[in-house]
């Protein structure tokens, strides 16, 4: 009886701690483990709160009140095919919820939520899409290029290894580089808010800027050199776009501005 009596509680307690794990988050172990991973969320409210680390499933959270509030059982479900998945919850409203992922870090992200109130990515290595009317975004430590578009949102890019395609209409956006990318195109654009851009004191950089007679916003702790239009991809020489460079031109920046300031600071990498 004595030995029964142990055994029971034994099993209480594995089972208490395997229904403690599956309240609160969910694996989702791709059909082809080494094979790279596309995830795509698509609601128009949820925020989405995403970290790279070093396994191989995604591991969900699912919260209320953009993360003070974690949901027991989350109504998670999500597709899959070939490695493609598609991430999807079954509440009603999808006001003021938040996923909260773990994934691996060379996952291909595809988000797009419009009326979300945030997206926010950490430590990966690939390629980031990230789509919304009104949502802030923020990336940091990104190995991969990037395309970041939100309308009323502000844009904030740390440590960023690949090519930037940013675009905000009444936002500020916020870029620094760990090294100028090979590739292009390399946009930033923001009509009515300010953009920062921290450049290497050392970095070779030409650049497009689009300012509606507005150049003497501009303000650099860089020294700007006059540049032939013809030597920057997709140029368009016309009376709004000025091109100059720094440290004798390099990678090229396109910059388009319309009400708002733009600043290109000086700020050595370590």
């Amino acid at each position: 009886m004595k030995k029964w009596i142990t055994t029971l509680f034994a099993l209480v307690i594995v089972l208490n701690w395997s229904f403690g794990q599956s309240n609160s988050e969910l694996e989702i172990i791709p059909e082809n483990p080494g094979k790279p991973i596309t995830l795509s969320i698509g609601h128009l409210y949820t925020s989405v709160d995403v970290t790279g680390y070093d396994g191989t499933s995604i591991l969900v959270e699912l919260y209320r009140g953009n993360g003070r509030s974690r949901i027991k059982n989350p109504p998670v479900r999500y597709t899959e095919n070939n490695n493609e998945i598609t991430l999807d919850h079954g509440l009603l409203t999808t006001k003021n919820l938040l996923f909260k992922l773990k994934v691996p870090r060379n996952t291909i992200l595809d988000f797009h939520g419009s009326l979300a109130s945030f997206f926010k990515v950490n430590d990966m290595q690939s390629d980031v899409t990230i789509k919304s009317n009104q949502a802030d975004i923020e990336i940091n430590n990104l190995v991969g290029n990037l395309e970041a578009k939100t309308f009323r949102g502000d844009i904030i890019v740390n440590n960023l290894e690949g090519s930037p395609l940013l675009e905000t209409n009444n936002g500020d956006v916020t870029l620094n580089f760990v090294k100028l990318p090979e590739g292009y195109p390399n946009i930033v654009k923001s009509l009515y808010g300010a953009i920062k851009l921290y450049l290497d004191p050392n970095d070779k950089v030409t650049f497009r800027f689009r300012m509606n007679f507005n150049f003497e916003k501009i303000k650099s702790d860089f020294r700007f050199q006059l540049t032939n239009p013809n030597s920057f991809p997709m140029g368009v020489d016309s009376r709004t776009n000025f091109y100059r460079t720094i440290n004798g031109g390099g990678t090229p920046i396109y910059i388009r501005q319309f009400k708002g300031s733009v600043e290109i600071i000086s700020n050595a990498r370590e």
